[in-house]
């Protein structure tokens, strides 16, 4: 859950001691492995607040741990969580979020949060949570960059059947380079 204020100075510390950051998915790599996103996460919660990753306010994902016992441990820890403020996502090049890819089953996942072991990226073995937990989000926002995501985002904007074409609306916030060539200026809100 993320705040709905954007206050600053002694407020603002206030404010962001009260937020919960959950992690979306995780690789099942072992802990300290660079492709971990957690490490990442944490990393760049560092610049608004350095205890965020220590004092528990920043939910983890273990799929090291097992499946079972990694779900489960999700689960539980999200017990008294209805509803995500913000769910803020990357966008993959092939139009995946989080851990959630086109046509693959774990989009039919019930439940808090999926264990994939037969993801088609690199490492196969990953956790996300569902579909329905990040779709029931207040606020979706997919953040993007770059050159390899003009075919995922040209793709979104044509409503192709991607896991954040099931939510409506989503904001998408990406860079020039990401934006494709033919979308309707119509569609495109330039910031300054």
């Amino acid at each position: 859950a993320l705040p709905i204020s954007a206050s600053r100075g002694a407020d603002a510390a206030r404010g962001w001691s009260r937020v919960t950051w959950i992690v979306a998915d995780e690789r099942d790599v072992p802990v300290g492995d660079a492709r971990r996103n957690d490490a990442a996460i944490a990393r760049g919660l560092d610049a608004i607040d350095a205890t965020i990753a220590r004092d528990g306010r920043m939910v983890r994902m273990a799929p090291e741990t097992g499946a079972t016992r990694a779900v489960r441990a999700l689960t539980d820890r999200l017990a008294s969580i209805s509803t995500l403020d913000l769910a803020m996502l990357g966008l993959g090049d092939d139009g995946h979020v989080a851990s959630l890819f086109p046509g693959h089953p774990a989009l039919a996942a019930d439940g808090v949060a999926v264990h994939l072991a037969d993801a088609p990226a690199d490492p196969p073995g990953r956790m996300t949570l569902t579909l329905g937990v990040l779709g029931g989000a207040t606020r979706r926002v997919v953040v993007t960059a770059g050159a390899g995501k003009r075919d995922a985002v040209g793709a979104l904007a044509r409503g192709a059947d991607l896991p954040v074409t099931r939510w409506r609306p989503t904001d998408v916030i990406l860079d020039e380079a990401a934006l494709p060539d033919g979308i309707d200026p119509r569609l495109v809100r330039r910031g300054g």
